[in-house]
């Protein structure tokens, strides 16, 4: 279920710049918490989405998402 919750935050976050906007204000501890899924659950959504990937495109959109979580 948490795993699902981060494949599902990460789309949305590929697919709306106000969400991401949002999200990136925030801590880390709040992010997490407020959505369900711990750090491990968020990396294992990402590497399972890098993998779907089909154009270094696709990939670099995660890779970024990976990067800017990482700071927060």
């Amino acid at each position: 279920m948490a795993l699902s919750n981060a494949i599902q935050f990460i789309h949305r976050l590929k697919a709306d710049q106000q969400y991401r906007s949002h999200v990136y204000q925030k801590s880390k501890e709040e992010v997490l918490n407020h959505y369900g899924f711990d750090e491990i659950e968020f990396e294992n959504a990402l590497y399972m989405q890098l993998l779907k990937c089909q154009t270094y495109e696709e990939a670099e959109v995660v890779l970024q998402i990976k990067m800017c979580f990482s700071m927060l």
